[in-house]
């Protein structure tokens, strides 16, 4: 007889997928959305191009994910989640690894708008993942750890980004590229030995959403509640990419250097370590509306002090309102998104609302860098980002009313 403790005995079943579905998210988000900000000013200078071109780049990218958001929804619910993110995975690494071969615009695009092909398939399942493997009363804070492997992937980015680009050669960008492309392919061997999908009778879903059995997915797009958290998580893409993407260049344009950006982006990537947790703890307690007005609260105060701050100090309080805010996002809007149409549907919601959130991820840089242009100054389209927070916050209070005590708000379907 074998003394040796089986894993079931020793590891919780839910431990490793969801620590597999956070590294997915780290290298989804953290290096594959927020490795561009760090590698933009060397990347601009080597090809030539202006910040504008760098916005439109970047917005190429973004725009691109539109189209693939409700579809890695669907392909997750037929095919199950761990083939869709690891192919997701592996399509960013191409994106990034043709993005360092580029010698023009030209080819740069054709990286990114892989990247930004590939991003939803990594991205949008993730976000339904760990609600699935938990019981509702602990969704927030389950998401919220997940997506805390994005604040990792910020750390990491920042860390590593500056490292490849110190020797100032002309192929420094190209080997800060290659570096993350070969991260996430790390990423994807984790996902691939350690992600699946919870059986049925881990959480008893059935039994303790009664309701799920329901709406049938064609009513999503019938539900103005929907679309309202739609529209929130919309406003929500628009700030954090504007500050992600042009947060590296403003302090160079400001008199700091790459590494001392680098540190101070690590810093937000260790406060967005938390940020999940945090706001899928207030969404859990005090309720997901509650907490997405505080976070768009805290993220606007950041970006209008990186925008109007001079200083370390300032900027250094800038990183930390962002890092909080961050991945509390994901956590809170995936528990409403819950609350509306039940576990079963979610999946399906989430990819409208991840669509919505690429749009708002598409023009945030496109604007902010045409104002960047224009005015000669990164800070109007910084404040650009914080008006949207602004926003946010209030479409937050519409859409929190939506959310009824019990039962989720779509029609049932008579077919």
């Amino acid at each position: 007889m074998s003394l040796r403790p089986t894993a079931s005995a020793t590891i919780p079943p839910a431990a490793l997928p969801l620590a597999a579905a956070a590294a997915a998210f780290l290298a989804a988000q953290g290096l594959g959305r927020f490795g561009f900000g760090l590698v933009l000013p060397a990347m601009r200078d080597g090809l030539g191009l202006t910040t504008g071109d760098m916005g439109v780049l970047a917005g190429l990218g973004l725009t691109i994910y539109i189209f693939f958001s409700v579809p890695a929804g669907a392909l997750a619910a037929r095919f199950g989640t761990r083939w869709v993110v690891v192919g997701g995975l592996l399509g960013i690494a191409g994106g990034m690894l043709v993005t360092g071969l580029a010698n023009g615009f030209a080819l740069a695009a054709v990286g990114q708008v892989l990247v930004g092909a590939s991003g939803p398939f990594a991205i949008v399942p993730i976000l339904a993942f760990a609600g699935r493997w938990v019981q509702p009363s602990f969704r927030g804070r389950a998401t919220g750890l997940v997506v805390a492997g994005g604040g990792i992937g910020l750390l990491l980015a920042g860390l590593l980004v500056p490292l490849l680009l110190a020797p100032a050669d002309d192929a420094a960008w190209r080997r800060a590229w290659w570096g993350l492309s070969a991260g996430v392919v790390c990423a994807a061997a984790v996902a691939t030995a350690f992600l699946r999908d919870p059986q049925a009778a881990t959480v008893r879903l059935g039994r303790a959403e009664p309701a799920d059995r329901g709406p049938s997915a064609g009513s999503i797009y019938r539900s103005g509640p929907v679309w309202r958290l739609a529209v929130t998580f919309g406003l929500c893409g628009v700030s954090y990419i504007v500050y992600g993407t042009f947060f590296s260049a403003h302090l160079l344009a400001h008199g700091f250097d790459a590494a001392t950006a680098g540190r101070l982006w690590s810093l937000a990537g260790v406060a967005a370590t938390v940020s999940g947790l945090l706001g899928g703890a207030l969404a859990d307690r005090l309720s997901p509306g509650a907490a997405l007005i505080m976070l768009f609260m805290m993220q606007a105060a950041g970006m209008v002090m990186l925008a109007l701050g001079e200083g370390t100090g300032w900027f250094t309080a800038s990183v930390l309102a962002y890092g909080l805010s961050l991945w509390g996002f994901p956590a809170a809007i995936t528990k409403a998104c819950t609350e509306l149409v039940g576990a079963r549907l979610a999946p399906a919601a989430l990819g409208l609302l991840a669509t919505m959130f690429a749009v708002g991820q598409a023009a945030g840089p496109v604007v902010a860098g045409v104002l960047a242009d224009r005015s000669g100054s990164l800070g109007p389209g910084l404040l650009f980002g914080a008006v949207a927070s602004l926003g946010g916050a209030l479409m937050a209070v519409w859409a929190g009313r939506d959310r009824p005590p019990q039962a989720p708000v779509l029609p049932r379907s008579s077919g």
